[in-house]
């Protein structure tokens, strides 16, 4: 008895399915050449800072809404082109930054007192800086499609609106050594003369800095909700060709006016950031224009053959 009712429970499974599916085909077969369509999305995103992609203290986050249009030359594959906006939220962090620099120092023993150069090294417990980002994007794709599978591939150019920075850095700890030039002395350890307090912010980056050409991939499924309507649901990728390049001095530089506290994409700790970004997209598509032509247009059939009269 329970057998037959799991094959009952099957069969009706199953009969349904297939009116599904059938009448999926046939909405897919009515789908017109031009389509626009609006997407939203979010993920995993990144800042990712010297390559250290498997080596943030978090992931951040990134969201996006893309309009586009698509042109599809046949069933299977088009050329999709949009506008969208992206925010992207990322956050560096790193433990025990050292910095060394040269300058002066007193010295004395019983002869007198002399002044040397010498090293100063400036420990920072931990610096954090957070980043907050906003892009417009002009995404360029290849799409490519069959029944309820797509890809698309191509590129997405990122141009920033806004790029800002929020920092905490933890107390800086300074001391001289370890070299003393000229005594061929060499300490284990800085000898602490002066510590900065911790300190808390935020500042504003050049934008033109981080423009990016990003490679995109996406790959999903899509529904179709009638003859002239899409749902699709993918997974996408964004990794930038280019990065965007930064450095200078240390992160606790000494200058006439004694030592100051630089930011982390205004020193050496950061030479380049790229961004990357991975997540799940929603599209809702409309469909319109001329029915998509099947067959070869070419070919000329025998009734309309033309004849010749000698």
């Amino acid at each position: 008895m329970l057998l037959l009712l799991f094959l009952a429970i099957a069969t009706t499974i199953y009969a349904q399915y297939s009116r599904t599916e059938l009448r999926q085909r046939h909405y897919m077969r009515q789908q017109r050449s031009s389509n626009v369509s609006l997407a939203l999305g979010g993920g995993v995103g990144e800042l990712v800072a010297d390559g250290r992609l498997l080596d943030p203290p978090y992931p951040g986050a990134t969201f996006l809404v893309d309009a586009a249009y698509t042109y599809l030359w046949d069933r299977l594959s088009g050329i999709r082109v949009g506008l969208g906006v992206t925010y992207l939220h990322s956050r560096l962090a790193i433990e025990g930054a050292e910095t060394s620099s040269t300058g002066q120092i007193e010295l004395f023993d019983a002869d007198g007192t002399y002044t040397r150069s010498t090293h100063f090294t400036a420990a920072t417990t931990a610096v954090s800086e957070g980043y907050d980002a906003v892009y417009v994007t002009l995404p360029l794709h290849l799409v490519l499609q069959r029944n309820h599978f797509f890809s698309a591939l191509g590129v997405r150019l990122m141009v920033p609106l806004h790029v800002g920075a929020s920092y905490s850095h933890g107390a800086t700890h300074i001391g001289v050594g370890r070299e003393v030039d000229g005594t061929g002395t060499t300490l284990a350890r800085p000898v602490e003369m002066l510590t900065l307090e911790a300190q808390e912010g935020s500042y504003t980056l050049p934008a033109t800095r981080f423009v990016s050409a990003a490679v995109s991939v996406e790959a999903g499924y899509r529904y179709a909700v009638d003859a002239k309507k899409m749902l699709t649901v993918a997974l996408y990728a964004d990794v930038a060709l280019n990065r965007s390049h930064h450095g200078g001095d240390g992160l606790a530089a000494l200058d006439g006016d004694g030592y100051h506290i630089s930011h982390v994409l205004e020193s050496g700790m950061v030479s380049a950031l790229r961004y990357c970004a991975v997540g799940v997209k929603v599209t809702y598509g409309f469909s319109f224009g001329s029915r998509i032509r099947t067959g070869n247009p070419f070919r000329v059939s025998r009734s309309h053959r033309p004849r010749y009269m000698m």
